[in-house]
């Protein structure tokens, strides 16, 4: 019993013990006082006799009124009290009833009988409460283990034993119907009895919603591993593979196995060629919050390379951060718009022929008529006259040169060689070559800082060629073109491109303009208005750009002209160009020159002798080799060679350079070649060569390309 129970119980007795106190002392006083009171009035017998009566009466009626105000009080507060208790046990009958879970009271035997339930128990299980009390656990469970009778035994049994138990079950209703319900039962002492209590709570349509939400997870991985899109899923923090689809396995033949739980960002299973491209990648997504269509070099499990073009979103898979990322093979495509430039160039060659003769008729004429002048001028010793004639000379030289690298790349075709250099003087060239006798009036607009970017400067004057000559044909009666470079800080780009530095060269015209139906289709291949048009100039414009990491574009309305954007990415080095002063280098120590041209020989063996260079010459691999070998065991190796790329009937130096590493690992090798698209002159270091030299070059290339090889170490014989 507890000390309220304690407490109600005394009220009352302590307030009878009062009442029968206060009673024995009135009366106590009351006979010891009032014979004494009586006999001080009167001392007659007959006095004495009444006034005792009287005094008896008095007594009766003082004490019987005292007696009943004691009593009714008392009662008062009973009743209050009982008011009261009553009030609060309605109370808690109705918080009883009227909780959110069903409570059921039960015995601790294996009867389990239930003695007590809630209302809501009630109208959960859908029995009367005097019914319900009756069931026995088997009959308000599923009734199939284990959610049968047995098991509901054992959850009470360890309720008992071990302490409160909280587990999900399967609970029938009255109409045979089952649902779900969490059950959360503990022991307690109640009025002096051990009971287990149930708080059960129905979880139905909870588990409806982890139903549907297992079922869409189901559905969304069933979509996932069956969509033709290479995708995987990695944990944002780590890069750790949560999920791959069958596509992406059976493009880089790594299994689903092999990949789950792998960092996906370090080797050996990243996919990525080029670690800086990945950052690259990365960096975008961190800025925008997704990447869409960004091109890089993938590699499969044999090590064999593709290009490939990648989008990245992110998601949440349960508690974690993921990046679902699909990579898309386009080695197809690039192979078609590889096609593509070769149609075209095919195409024109007809055209090409007579124009190139014509240019280097021209060109030919000008470099012997200012030889001829330089000759008179020697002869009538007018040295200041045959220099000047001499540099004119070199200048008509130049743009032939740039004429044979147009055709080496017509013909050739293949990935860009780049180099950091202003595209501003390359734009500004191409513009004035292609307006060149029509009737635009032409404007050029170029801010004196203008970043540097990585381009190819023949491929890309090939694309501003394809742009001008669109946009004049645009205007055939005349109009005005407007040519702008521009720098945009990587915060100010577009959305749809990466988020870094760009070089914007924009080309609007005045003409007629481009309706919307064929706006979406100008950069289609074979896509053209024109009569006379291949289709394929804005093409391999277009695919020319994206081979630079760049982005070309148009907008026009009819009416109102046409605008070309091009989008280059600012150069990686963000410092000034390579400036290595050609005309001061000086050198010493041996170099090798293999070529097939005695000309070529003479001419760069003279060069690298001013320089300090002791040259030796070779025409076949084989003395080439000879050399080196004695060279070598002379004590005294060549310090760097120059190779041809392709000889006549033997080797080159595709073949040379490796066993000129094995006889000296530090010599530094140079390959020359015309095929400017040749893979060792656009990545010279992946075939073993330190740089690459192309053909045509003058005295100053030549210098500047023997002194980058030394760049990082003081010339031999040189004072430090």
């Amino acid at each position: 019993m507890t000390s309220m129970d304690h407490k109600g119980h005394d009220g009352p007795r302590s307030r009878s013990l009062t009442i029968v106190g206060g009673y024995f002392g009135i009366s106590a006083l009351w006979i010891a006082f009032s014979d004494r009171l009586v006999g001080r009035l009167s001392s007659d017998t007959e006095q004495l006799v009444t006034m005792s009566t009287a005094k008896g009466w008095l007594f009766v009626g003082v004490t019987t009124l005292l007696l009943y105000g004691a009593l009714r009080r008392r009662d008062q507060s009973i009743a209050r009290r009982q008011e009261s208790l009553r009030a609060a046990a309605e109370e808690l009958q109705a918080i009883y009833d009227g909780a959110n879970e069903a409570i059921i009271v039960r015995e601790t035997d294996d009867s389990a009988r239930i003695v007590s339930c809630n209302q809501t128990a009630c109208e959960m299980y859908g029995y009367e409460r005097e019914r319900l009390m009756a069931c026995r656990p088997g009959d308000l469970c599923e009734g199939v283990a284990p959610y049968d009778g047995e098991h509901a035994l054992r959850w009470l049994r360890l309720a008992l034993e071990q302490g409160p138990q909280v587990f999900e079950w399967r609970a029938r209703r009255a109409d045979g119907t089952c649902f779900w319900a969490e059950v959360s039962m503990r022991s307690s002492e109640i009025a002096g009895h051990r009971r287990v209590v149930e708080a059960v709570r129905d979880i139905g349509n909870r588990k409806q919603a982890e139903e549907a939400v297992r079922r869409r997870e189901e559905h969304f991985m069933t979509l996932f591993r069956t969509v033709p899109v290479p995708t995987i899923i990695t944990r944002r923090s780590d890069g750790v593979c949560i999920e791959t689809n069958d596509a992406f396995s059976e493009q880089t033949g790594f299994s689903r196995e092999d990949l789950l739980g792998r960092n996906m960002r370090t080797a050996p299973f990243s996919p990525w060629v080029d670690p800086e491209r990945q950052r690259q990648v990365l960096q975008e997504m961190e800025t925008k919050g997704y990447v869409r269509g960004l091109e890089a070099q993938f590699r499969r499990k044999d090590g064999s390379v593709f290009p490939g073009l990648i989008s990245m979103g992110a998601i949440t898979v349960g508690s974690d951060e993921c990046l679902v990322t699909s990579v898309l093979d386009v080695s197809a495509q690039r192979t078609v718009e590889e096609m593509l430039r070769r149609s075209e160039r095919l195409e024109s060659l007809g055209v090409l022929a007579g124009g190139i003769a014509h240019d280097f008729n021209n060109l030919l004429a000008g470099v012997f008529g200012h030889l001829d002048v330089a000759r008179e001028s020697l002869r009538a010793q007018e040295p200041l006259a045959a220099l000047e004639s001499l540099d004119a000379a070199f200048s008509v030289f130049g743009r032939a040169r740039a004429l044979t690298q147009q055709l080496l790349t017509f013909a050739k075709g293949g990935a860009p060689m780049r180099k950091s250099q202003s595209v501003v003087e390359l734009v500004r060239k191409a513009v004035a070559f292609a307006t060149s006798g029509s009737n635009c009036e032409v404007s050029f607009d170029a801010g004196p800082d203008v970043w540097l970017c990585d381009v190819d400067g023949d491929q890309m004057g090939q694309v501003i060629d394809n742009l001008v000559i669109n946009a004049k044909q645009a205007m055939p009666q005349g109009g005005r073109l407007d040519v702008r470079i521009e720098n945009v800080s990587a915060n100010a780009v577009p959305r749809h491109l990466p988020a870094r530095d760009h070089v914007h060269i924009i080309v609007r015209d005045t003409g007629e303009g481009i309706s919307p139906e064929n706006l979406r289709r100008i950069f289609d291949p074979f896509f053209t208005t024109k009569p006379q048009g291949s289709g394929l100039g804005l093409a391999t414009a277009f695919s020319i750009v994206r081979r630079h990491d760049g982005h070309l574009e148009a907008e026009s309305e009819l009416g109102r002209g046409a605008t070309f954007h091009v989008w280059l990415p600012r150069a990686q080095n963000k410092n000034e160009m390579e400036k290595v002063v050609a005309e001061k280098h000086q050198g010493r120590g041996p170099i090798l020159i293999l070529d097939d041209e005695e000309a070529v020989l003479k001419i760069a063996a003279s060069v690298l002798r001013r320089c300090g260079y002791d040259v030796s010459l070779s025409k076949n691999a084989t003395q080439a080799l000879a050399l080196a070998e004695m060279a070598v065991a002379s004590a005294n190796p060549f310090r760097a060679a120059i190779l041809d790329l392709t000889l006549p009937g033997g080797q080159g130096g595709r073949e040379v350079v490796h066993r000129l590493k094995v006889l000296d690992p530090k010599i530094k090798v140079l390959v020359s070649s015309g095929y400017a698209g040749d893979e060792a002159m656009t990545r010279p270091q992946t075939l073993g060569f330190d740089g690459s030299l192309p053909k045509p070059y003058s005295a100053e290339e030549l210098r500047r390309a023997v002194a980058r090889l030394f760049a990082d170490q003081e010339p031999e014989g040189q004072p430090s």
